[in-house]
This record gives structure tokens, C-alpha cells and sequence, in this order.
């Protein structure tokens, strides 16, 4: 009895602690073990020759817009739709935008985002200006903007970075930022007549005696209905959701045991000296896509190159339920979905695959 007893109390205890802090972690390292074969076609386009990395795919009805650096110039990337023929197994139309006479460009590091009206936007992600797209493909400059050197109202510097860029009302944009000495964060960027207002909603760390900014990039999404952001990180088998209302409430979802995680090697080759497992991330408005390596990316490319070499999609609702996992036979680079589900387009270094998935 009394040790049926302690552990009552025990189990009150805990689960006390889990609603005064309203911290949740959840072991998901179980999902490997039970995957989707996922085999995707090859989608034809003249442009995926010279595409060294793809860095973004967002799918908007039949067009698929991506930004991506080149082969034949790895300097910047470059801004592209296609239309997607699914019947010729194709990407046609190729149109670049962005562009200005003499190979110069209006910016040199575009970033989409869906702004007032679902209408699509571009951020460059090393300055924080906000771009509307135009029909020659030229950009038009917009009063908003993420950062600034002048005209800022807010209590620290921040770096020119922005990324992951999401609009929640007129003048007002949720992003990641970063302080000069510190962690990426969600912050909220709100523009005024004369100023800007930058507040912080949560830090990006997993552990705080690891919350240097370079371990802990990875990808954000979010969702306005439930005003949840969900953030997997590049260097930690790790998923977070949480609201921005509540941003001290986190959902932790852990993909790999902690005794089992290598600690990770700081450097100044950090990328090729440690394991990357969510390297990319997108959602729709019912499920999240994770796009998981769980390689370094030496390794990865060796097994890759012999066929051994598997990426796996997990795909979850904005609950942190795991609905599915697929495996795809391909070191993915990027993914899209549209956002009714229906199919994924992905980059594997040489083609455009599309899938369709249950």
C-alpha cells in the first residue's frame, strides 16, 4: 500500500508540475520503425541542371515558385516559378523575377511569404525589406520592413537576418530574428508611421547551456487559426509547438533518445562535423511536413551516391500527433506541399520528384 501510495503521489506530483509550467515532452523515436515506401516521378525542367541548392518551394494552386543558388553562380539565389504539368511530367513556363538589366539583381536572397489576402510576398533574408511581385517580375518595394539601423524602437540590436516570415495582420509580420549576441527567436515586427516595434515571443533553444545561434537554426511554421508556430532544428532531433500567446507552454517532441544523441562538435566546419536531422520543414493548414536526415552530410552523400541513403517526411498534425512517416530512397534537399494535401514536391540534387501520398 505504501508503495502504491508514493507512487500516487509521485504521478500527482508530475503531472502538477506539467500543468503549472504547461511543458510537455513526448518520446517519438518509436516512428522510425514503422514507415511508407514513398516513390516519387521526375518532374522535367531544363533549369535543374545548373541548381546547385534548393533553399525554398512554395506550392500556390499549379505554380510552383522555389529559390534556389546555381551551379554556374553559387554567389546568391535566384528566384523561379514553373507551372506544374503533372500530365507531361514537367515543370514548364520557367520565369525568374527579380531581375534587372546586366545580370543585376534587386535582391540576392529572396524568401516567399504569404501576405494580406494570400497574395505572395518576398523578404530578403539578409536586410528585412518586403517585396510584392509584379507582373514583369520585378519587385515592388513595400513601406513594411522586419529590421532596420534607424527609426527602431526596441530594447536590443538585432542582426539583419529574417527569415520564415509569416504575415499575421497589416503592418505586423511574425518571424525569426536574431540579437547580435544571442539565440534565433520568434519576434513580431509591427510597422508605425515613423517607427518600428519589434517584440520577442520565444527564444530557439532546446537547452540553454546550447542556445549560441549556430546550433540552433531549423526551420519555422505556423498557423494562424491556432496562432501555433511549430520549429524543428537542423543539430537536435527535436520538434517544439507552441502559441504565441502562450510561448512558455512548449510541446517538446524528441525523435531520438538523449543517450543515444551525440553532443555536438563546435567549429568552424560545424556542418560537416555534425549530424543534421530536420533540415527542412513546411505545413499546410491541417499537417506539418519534417523533412528528417539524420546523417552528417558526408556520410549522407556516400550513401546516397550507392543508393543507401534514405530521407524520411514525417508528416503530423498541429497537435504534434504523428499521422505518417515516409521513406523516400533519395538524400532530399527540399520540400513543398500544396496546401490541400493532395500532393509533395521535392529536390534531390538532380531532379524535381512529385509524390502523391495517402
Amino acid at each position: 500500500m505504501r508503495r502504491k501510495a508514493l507512487l500516487l503521489c509521485t504521478l500527482i506530483a508530475c503531472l502538477s508540475c506539467i500543468a503549472q509550467t504547461g511543458n510537455l515532452t513526448k518520446d517519438m523515436s518509436y516512428i522510425f520503425n514503422n514507415n511508407i515506401p514513398l516513390q516519387g516521378r521526375v518532374l522535367q525542367t531544363p533549369v535543374s541542371s545548373d541548381i546547385r541548392l534548393v533553399n525554398q518551394m512554395v506550392i500556390d494552386h499549379d505554380m510552383l515558385y522555389t529559390s534556389f543558388s546555381k551551379r554556374s553562380n553559387s554567389s546568391h539565389d535566384f528566384l523561379f516559378s514553373f507551372k506544374i504539368d503533372t500530365i507531361g511530367n514537367r515543370l514548364s513556363l520557367p520565369k525568374e523575377y527579380f531581375k534587372n538589366k546586366g545580370n543585376y539583381y534587386q535582391i540576392y536572397y529572396p524568401r516567399l511569404f504569404y501576405g494580406n489576402n494570400d497574395s505572395l510576398r518576398v523578404v530578403d533574408y539578409t536586410g528585412g525589406n518586403i517585396y510584392s511581385i509584379m507582373e514583369n517580375g520585378k519587385g515592388k518595394l513595400s513601406k513594411d520592413y522586419l529590421v532596420a539601423s534607424s527609426r527602431i524602437r526596441i530594447p536590443f540590436p538585432l542582426t539583419y537576418y529574417s527569415a520564415d516570415v509569416y504575415y499575421l495582420e497589416p503592418h505586423k509580420y511574425l518571424f525569426i530574428g536574431r540579437k547580435a549576441d544571442g539565440p534565433y527567436e520568434v519576434l513580431t515586427a509591427r510597422r508605425f508611421k515613423d517607427s518600428l516595434e519589434i517584440k520577442e515571443v520565444r527564444p530557439l533553444f532546446v537547452e540553454k547551456s546550447h542556445s549560441i545561434w549556430d546550433i540552433n537554426q531549423g526551420s519555422l511554421v505556423y498557423n494562424p487559426t491556432l496562432r501555433r508556430c511549430c520549429y524543428s532544428y537542423w543539430m537536435f532531433p527535436v520538434i517544439q509547438l507552441f502559441d504565441t500567446d502562450k510561448p512558455n507552454e512548449v510541446v517538446t517532441l524528441e525523435f531520438q533518445d538523449k543517450q543515444k544523441t551525440p553532443k555536438i562538435n563546435i567549429g568552424a566546419d560545424i556542418w560537416d562535423r555534425n549530424i543534421t536531422y530536420f533540415y527542412k520543414m513546411v505545413a499546410s493548414k491541417k499537417y506539418i511536413y519534417a523533412l528528417y536526415h539524420g546523417e552528417k552530410y558526408q556520410y549522407a552523400m556516400r550513401k546516397s551516391q550507392t543508393g543507401h541513403f534514405f530521407s524520411y517526411i514525417v508528416k503530423m498534425d498541429w497537435n504534434g500527433n504523428v499521422v505518417n512517416t515516409f521513406k523516400v530512397n533519395k538524400y532530399l534537399q527540399c520540400i513543398g506541399v500544396d496546401n490541400e494535401d493532395r500532393f509533395l514536391i521535392a529536390f534531390d540534387g538532380n531532379n524535381f520528384l512529385y509524390f502523391t501520398h495517402p
